[in-house]
């Protein structure tokens, strides 16, 4: 029988969506625009990026937990669940298998709000690796550390050659927060974006090569 979840009071409906993990409020949040607004508006915050590959991407909540969003190549798969010893798996079909839209998708539904540590090397395709790093920035996430041994003064990020600085040789630096844990980035140049946010960017060569994104 058909359950009218829009119609239920907003409490019972916080109670449902507590018994639900990720992957099946993702299913939800793909029915209609409404769908994705009640589960967006209940969820926020509850759900971190714990792990990102060129084909998957891994969310984790405050038990130990992991689930996995796998771009699959066959249509006939997509919104299919398995389990594995690994955990849960939810696969879904993008153009082009892109996991840069996964991710902005993910990001707008669950709100996560930082990005893991990422290394290019995970990534057979370069250009959607920098794809990836467009969406990272464009959706605001705190501290986004990517190691690459492809990023070079041609690289572009947001549509731009980046400046560039020499890894390990860093002087400035940017603090959010007072606690010498909280995020910091060095040398970083400031980024007014049109939403009117202020953030810093950094790409570096050498020894460590990688890109730096603080909001």
């Amino acid at each position: 029988m058909p359950v009218p979840l829009l119609n239920l009071p907003t409490d019972l409906v916080e109670e449902i969506f507590n018994l639900c993990n990720p992957l099946q409020l993702f299913v939800l949040s793909s029915c209609s625009k409404r769908t994705r607004k009640l589960v967006k508006s209940k969820v926020a915050n509850k759900w971190k990026i714990s792990s990102l590959t060129s084909t998957s991407i891994y969310l984790k909540g405050n038990r130990r937990e992991e689930y996995r969003f796998k771009i699959d190549e066959y249509p006939k798969n997509c919104y299919c669940s398995t389990v594995s010893i690994m955990g849960s798996i939810l696969h879904l079909t993008y153009p082009n298998e892109a996991v840069a839209q996964l991710l902005e998708d993910l990001v707008d539904v669950f709100g996560c709000r930082r990005a893991p540590f990422i290394k290019a090397s995970a990534f057979n395709d370069f250009e959607k690796f920098l794809d990836l790093c467009r969406v990272l920035i464009k959706k605001n996430l705190e501290m986004l550390e990517i190691s690459s041994e492809e990023i070079d003064e041609k690289s572009k990020i947001l549509d731009m050659v980046p400046p560039i600085g020499i890894a390990r040789n860093s002087e400035r630096r940017v603090n959010r927060g007072f606690d010498p844990q909280d995020p910091n980035i060095f040398d970083g140049v400031r980024i007014n974006k049109d939403d009117g946010t202020e953030a810093y960017l950094s790409v570096k060569l050498g020894a460590w090569t990688g890109v730096q994104f603080l909001v």
